[in-house]
């Protein structure tokens, strides 16, 4: 269902969320990647996955060094 790219640039492991040094972004950036990703065709609503990386994009997005894997943030 997923399709898992290669070339991705971001550097978040879903780990990173357990790493009390992982930074993250402030709320209007948060809200403005979240919803690009709402609007993008690989986004999945049901469970809030990217169907390029298989990210949950709620917890993704919200991370500073972070990355679209379609660079559209």
């Amino acid at each position: 269902m997923f399709q898992k790219d290669r070339t991705l640039k971001s550097t978040v492991k879903p780990w990173d969320l357990l790493n009390p040094e992982t930074e993250y972004v402030d709320d209007n950036v948060y809200q403005n990647r979240l919803n690009t990703c709402r609007s993008c065709e690989y986004f999945f609503k049901p469970t809030t996955q990217c169907k390029k990386c298989g990210c949950f994009m709620k917890i993704k997005a919200a991370m500073k060094d972070a990355s679209c894997p379609v660079e559209k943030w």
